[in-house]
């Protein structure tokens, strides 16, 4: 059965409000709190709720050689961390974040929710980071060169890119990528636990309007 909603949006910053009625497929639905499921798994994850346990830096005077920092949580963590966020980041899961991301900006088409959306959306990209480091021709705090970065050593083991990514290791510590990277899925968790929220935020069965701050 299709699973109707009713939300009222409020912006954080006009104040303003606005209401919207509808309905998913159930299909949809099924794949909303799928997806709400996973991210509520995923806030339990110890790196995404101790995430200052991650630091990496660089220092570099005239004349003397650079200096590079990080600080790693347990490798057990870190691979509790990114098997959690699997689902989120594999195209074909139907919870990929892009996928469910989507099905909300197509039935909830508030100015203030479609904002949002692209916003999350962004920060999934990593479009949000203050910052930019180039290795060669890659832009190592770029979605392209995680999904290269995952592909190559954590999701799968592929050579090719493992081979194109190994010029970054004699230009940076494996560590400061490493922690580079997971900084980067961290923004992603962000992103994920905002749009879950949303999720959570949609309405009850029996149709009863509940707020939502954007």
């Amino acid at each position: 059965m299709p699973q109707p909603f009713n939300i009222a949006t409020i912006s954080s910053q006009t104040g303003e409000t606005e209401r919207l009625s509808g309905e998913f497929e159930d299909s949809e639905w099924t794949q909303l709190t799928r997806f709400l499921d996973r991210a509520w798994r995923l806030a339990q994850c110890g790196i995404v709720q101790t995430q200052y346990d991650l630091k990496f830096g660089m220092s570099a005077k005239l004349g003397e050689p650079t200096t590079f920092t990080a600080t790693l949580p347990p490798e057990r963590d870190i691979a509790e961390f990114l098997h959690t966020m699997r689902p989120f980041v594999l195209e074909r899961e139907p919870t990929s974040f892009l996928k469910v991301r989507n099905i909300l900006a197509r039935r909830l088409a508030l100015t203030s929710v479609r904002d949002h959306l692209d916003g999350l959306r962004g920060r999934y990209l990593g479009k949000h980071i203050p910052f930019a480091i180039q290795a060669n021709d890659l832009t190592l705090t770029s979605e392209d060169a995680v999904e290269k970065w995952l592909n190559a050593f954590e999701y799968h083991q592929d050579s090719e890119k493992q081979e194109e990514l190994s010029a970054m290791f004699r230009l940076f510590p494996e560590p400061n990528i490493r922690a580079l990277f997971i900084y980067f899925m961290l923004q992603r968790a962000s992103a994920v636990g905002k749009l879950g929220a949303l999720i959570d935020g949609l309405g009850k069965r029996d149709g009863i309007e509940r707020p939502v701050r954007l």
